[in-house]
């Protein structure tokens, strides 16, 4: 590339990279006009010899890129040796660092673990999942944790294999350094409770009972420094016992968080009842809970909890449970409570959305998917599920259907369809903008935010200072504020800046 100097992303996702390719990237890299601020070769089969290139021009010019993303590569230890390199650099900026799914070694997480404490003042994302930890690389890890320099707000270790001895550490790490973490996703790790009884009667070393390590992470949430907005903890084995647990450290301290993700856990009723103490709580501002395939069987305790503090959630999963004609009459006056501000309820498989804030929402039964392709399914991703742009207001009972719906001419049910002002597109693409926008991203739309004057110099100067996630939420509810005309500014500079993301989120 000839001028280099105004690229500032390049996403080269799922692209199986040449080597004579590998030899072009790093010359760009190396290039010093070159300012590009976010890299993603998520999934790109680079070999040994690339990678080792492309660290080495990495290190040559550290000072610009702020978002670096190799997840879904093998990575070997000579290559994360001269990453960790660029990393501990005086120069490196480097915010966000996304590894998923790199088969990391024992070796390779000790260089990184290494390098990140030597340089811990500017990363602000961590994203280690799908890798199998071992206990020494956790401990290393955890050093950097515990640095007082450490300003990290979103750590992610899904699918780590995590041990007792690896989850006691990070919880020691976390309790140490509690105030700057926001999101905090240990989903897939096993942290259920059925090993407590071979610690109280064995007399030998063990390893911590899986009791212990819901304890552990129960502490830290307690700590009144904690300032949590986001808890993952989907697939981790939880009961209603461990359930209880969290329930109570999370009412300890209850006003920051904001998303609470329990799906595909054996909560079933008796952990449900304990959650529906929180969803009471005048300090509860929940605004996004996850109970898909936790084995309930009623919903009547959490209904009546939503229905005393309706004012503050946005989306209820439910999915994966069989609802009875009572239940759905509970969501029903829910729904209809013109406090109610919930803006998708997934249930029996269905993606349900209404018009804003779902006050005219009506429980309706339609014949199953099968019979009309019109009816959209909604995909088994619990996280990034698009949501639609056209408003659906529709749901199934499978139980009352037959009864109440006689003669239904399927091929009449249409979803009603609308015409989405720019304000309104960004609201529904807001957590996810929120969850998957990095620093680099949102710097570029406050350069262009600020000449196209949608925002001013003070505006700029006060959300530059904030961490990524808080940033993101507010610059989107800032502009959203700001109506349709600044709306549609940003989701042009949006297509400009991260192509991708737009993508993504259903903005193009």
């Amino acid at each position: 590339m000839s001028n280099p100097s105004h690229l500032r992303e390049l996403d080269l996702i799922q692209n199986k990279v040449q080597e004579s390719e590998v030899k072009l990237l790093c010359g760009l890299l190396m290039n010093p006009k070159c300012r590009l601020k976010t890299l993603r070769l998520i999934h790109c089969r680079l070999s040994e010899s690339d990678f080792l290139s492309l660290a080495s021009a990495l290190k040559s010019n550290p000072s610009h890129l702020r978002g670096l993303d190799l997840s879904v590569n093998r990575l070997h230890d000579s290559g994360v040796k001269l990453l960790s390199d660029f990393l501990e650099g005086p120069n490196c900026k480097l915010k966000s660092l996304r590894l998923k799914g790199c088969t990391l070694s024992v070796t390779s997480c000790s260089f990184l673990a290494l390098a990140l404490k030597s340089n811990s003042s500017h990363l602000r994302e961590l994203d280690l999942s799908d890798n199998s930890l071992q206990d020494s690389a956790v401990e290393l890890l955890c050093d950097f944790f515990k640095s007082p320099e450490c300003r990290m707000d979103t750590l992610r270790l899904s699918g780590c294999s995590l041990s007792g001895t690896s989850c006691a550490s990070l919880a020691s790490a976390l309790m140490s350094n509690p105030s700057h973490l926001r999101e905090l996703d240990l989903s897939n790790n096993k942290m259920c409770d059925t090993e407590v009884k071979l610690s109280w009667f064995s007399n030998a070393k063990v390893d911590y009972s899986r009791s212990d390590r819901m304890k552990l992470l129960c502490d830290f949430l307690k700590s009144p420094d904690c300032r949590l907005q986001t808890l993952r903890l989907s697939g981790c084995g939880l009961s209603g016992i461990s359930c209880s647990s969290l329930a109570s450290a999370l009412m300890s301290n209850l006003s920051h968080l904001r998303e609470l993700d329990l799906s595909i856990n054996k909560l079933q009723d008796s952990g449900v009842k304990q959650l529906s103490d929180i969803l009471k709580s005048p300090n509860c501002r929940l605004k996004a809970l996850r109970l898909g395939g936790c084995g309930l069987s009623e919903i009547s305790c959490l209904a009546s909890a939503l229905q005393s503090n309706p004012s503050h959630l946005r989306e209820l999963d439910l999915r994966g449970h069989r609802l009875q004609g009572s239940g759905m009459k509970l969501l029903s006056d829910l729904v209809e409570s013109p406090d109610c501000r919930l803006e998708t309820l997934r249930t029996d498989g269905k993606l349900v959305e209404a018009e804003k804030h779902l006050k005219s929402l009506k429980f309706k039964n339609f014949p199953s998917p099968s019979d009309d392709e019109n009816i959209q399914q909604d995909e088994d991703d619990d996280d990034d599920d698009d949501e639609k742009k056209e408003v659906t207001s529709m749901i199934q009972d499978q139980s009352k259907r037959e009864d109440q719906i006689p003669e239904v001419s399927t091929s009449k049910i249409q979803p009603a369809q609308v015409r989405v002002p720019a304000e309104e597109k960004l609201r529904l693409a807001r957590k996810r903008f929120v969850d998957s926008v990095s620093d680099p991203v949102l710097d570029d739309l406050l350069d262009v935010l600020l000449e196209k004057e949608v925002i001013n110099n003070n505006e700029m100067e006060s959300l530059r200072s904030k961490i990524r996630a808080d940033k993101a939420r507010d610059l989107i509810d800032a502009v959203r504020a700001k109506g349709t005309e600044a709306s549609s500014v940003l989701i042009a500079a949006l297509c400009e800046v991260d192509r991708y993301l737009s993508k993504k989120l259903d903005l193009v």
